[in-house]
């Protein structure tokens, strides 16, 4: 299944010079969709042999006073199957299950808000980057303080 939605504002975010977000559980906003059709990859668990799929991935935005922090997701494989990584992803952010019955379109998440917990995690050549932990749905109470 791929998800509707429109192109991104950008095909690849570069995150390089942004500030490194707090790790903390925090309120954020949804500012871009990428989606990637027809990505190859090794497959999981066999190297050898790869395999070509559809990606999608968000991008989040935080304001800390004057400083705008982003963070985004990996790629997840676009799969409607409920069991899916993207479908777990989804639910929790959303608070519910997903529509699978082609009416949910991708669009109707950007500038969409989201409690997220981010960490801090080192890839193996060093590099300091946010990963998200967890994602939640912003409480009604917090939701007219979202930019």
């Amino acid at each position: 299944m791929i998800i509707k939605s429109q192109p991104p504002k950008s095909q690849d975010w570069v995150l390089k010079n942004a500030t490194l977000p707090q790790a903390k559980n925090s309120p954020w906003v949804c500012i871009d969709i990428s989606e990637q059709l027809g990505v190859t990859q090794p497959k999981y668990g066999n190297p050898t042999e790869t395999e070509t799929l559809d990606k999608i991935s968000f991008l989040f935005a935080q304001m800390d006073g004057s400083e705008e922090h982003l963070v985004k997701t990996r790629g997840f494989r676009q799969s409607s199957y409920d069991k899916s990584a993207l479908m777990k992803f989804l639910t929790s952010w959303l608070g519910g299950s997903v529509p699978t019955d082609g009416t949910f379109s991708t669009d109707s998440l950007i500038g969409r808000g989201a409690m997220i917990t981010v960490s801090h995690e080192t890839s193996q050549k060093g590099t300091r980057y946010a990963q998200i932990q967890t994602i939640a749905p912003v409480p009604a109470e917090m939701e007219s303080s979202l930019p």
